[in-house]
């Protein structure tokens, strides 16, 4: 159920997660959250490092939550807001006195054409993603590549061993030493790392091959509108790429109480 809105959240993403913050204890073996991603670490329930998620019919998310909430009542949620709707679990945490913050993500929809995904670009983007001279499709070892000249050593090599085992899609331009990664699920991708400056074409050229391999939908990260500047600069920069910024909810237990 999770593939039909994520391309996180796999064994392999939550194996990323744990050496990115240490180990979790996974506890979606047990009968009362079979096919719920969650894991436990210092009291804490999160879908290990990210915000659990919860898909599937609401009967089944009433128990999911019910019996998370038995283990932990310290819960990190993130609710996709499925048809616009609020979950079951985040009308039963905000009944908890949970509060909700709002997290905005980029998501551009691959089913439409590629004449109307260039049109979709901002302005100043169309001729630079036409700058495909040294671009081609890479490993992810070439992308660590340059990730490690570019910036140096910023996650323990593990992480990379293991985004390698996952299914990407890479691209990297000699010509500008950039490169970028994309993680590719069955409906959707998300847009994991990139490293060195002028990555439109690379990322134009990885969008392209998403949509060739079948791939709908694309997330192209976080939204971030005012405060810190780096984080706003990037933001702004994945919006020109076009797509629509989408509303979803974090809730976490109100700890001023």
């Amino acid at each position: 159920m999770i593939e039909k809105y994520t391309a996180l959240y796999s064994e392999l993403d939550r194996e990323y997660a744990q050496v990115m913050s240490g180990p979790y204890e996974d506890l979606g073996g047990q009968d009362a959250l079979h096919g719920c991603v969650a894991g436990r670490k210092d009291g804490q329930i999160t879908g290990f490092w990210r915000p659990v998620v919860v898909f599937g019919p609401e009967k089944y998310q009433q128990i999911w939550i019910k019996g998370l909430w038995d283990i932990s009542t310290d819960i990190v949620y993130e609710d996709y807001l499925v048809d616009g709707a609020l979950s079951p679990v985040s009308r039963f945490l905000l009944e908890k006195a949970y509060y909700a913050e709002l997290h905005y993500v980029q998501v551009i929809s691959l089913t439409a054409s590629k004449e109307h995904l260039h049109r979709g670009l901002r302005k100043s983007y169309r001729s630079l993603v036409n700058r495909i001279d040294g671009v081609a499709q890479c490993s992810v070892d070439e992308v660590y590549q340059v990730h490690h000249a570019v910036r140096g050593v910023t996650r323990p090599y593990r992480t990379w061993e293991i985004q390698a085992a996952m299914k990407t899609v890479c691209f990297r331009d000699v010509v500008n030493n950039c490169a970028v990664m994309f993680y590719q699920g069955t409906d959707w991708a998300y847009y994991a790392s990139a490293a060195g400056s002028n990555t439109h074409a690379c990322i134009w050229a990885a969008l392209m091959q998403l949509k060739a391999n079948g791939v709908r939908y694309c997330e192209m990260g976080t939204q971030v509108f005012q405060g810190d500047t780096k984080a706003v600069g990037i933001a702004t920069y994945k919006r020109g790429f076009g797509g629509r910024t989408k509303t979803r909810l974090i809730l976490r237990r109100d700890t001023n109480g």
